[in-house]
């Protein structure tokens, strides 16, 4: 595994944080999202940790998760991987849909109770067709459910892009219709 420095620090931000939470684990733009701030200034009263970093592959996310996610024991884990190699161009789609499937078998026997979410790849980026097409089945497979992430229709920033295509995962089974509004407005 890559030495990511943003790692340690994680490791002891996890000591203080509570588990059974939500926990966004990505690469490429995930890591530089305000999302705590969006979620206090829409008064989401949810706790969400970021343990992304921006240039983790997916061939190390099995170590990383291993030492940086299933400790915050989530019950619900955001992953957003592919970024850096979509954008690299080399490695194969068969080739991220093989870690990716070795990744989440992983994550379910870790967090057998997680609800997984996947997060389609930017459609910004030259190529990410493909990739999303692969991300599609695997979540089906997997039973993650699946997040769209459509940048090419949008004038908005990439962080509230991003806010909106994840709040969904926000809502938990005993929210208020009144709430459950609230959070579709956003």
């Amino acid at each position: 595994m890559r030495n990511y420095n943003r790692s340690q620090e994680y490791k002891l931000l996890n000591k203080c944080a509570q588990s059974n939470k939500i926990v966004l684990a990505g690469s490429g733009i995930a890591e530089e999202l305000y999302l705590n701030e969006l979620i206090e200034d829409y008064d989401l009263n949810q706790k969400l940790y970021n343990r992304s970093i921006a240039d983790l592959r997916i061939e190390d996310a099995v170590q990383y998760f291993e030492k940086c996610i299933y400790e915050l024991k989530p019950m619900k884990i955001l992953i957003y991987l592919g970024e850096n190699e979509l954008t690299d161009g080399n490695v194969s789609v068969e080739k991220f849909s093989e870690q990716y499937k070795w990744l989440l078998y992983n994550v379910h026997i870790n967090l057998p109770s997680a609800q997984i979410y996947i997060i389609e790849l930017r459609d910004d980026i030259e190529g990410a067709k493909l990739y999303n097409c692969e991300l599609h089945k695997i979540a089906s497979e997997y039973g993650c459910i699946l997040l769209n992430l459509n940048c090419l229709d949008s004038d908005d920033s990439m962080n509230m892009i991003f806010f909106r295509t994840i709040k969904r995962s926000f809502l938990d089974k005993n929210v208020s219709f009144a709430n459950a509004m609230s959070i579709s407005a956003l």
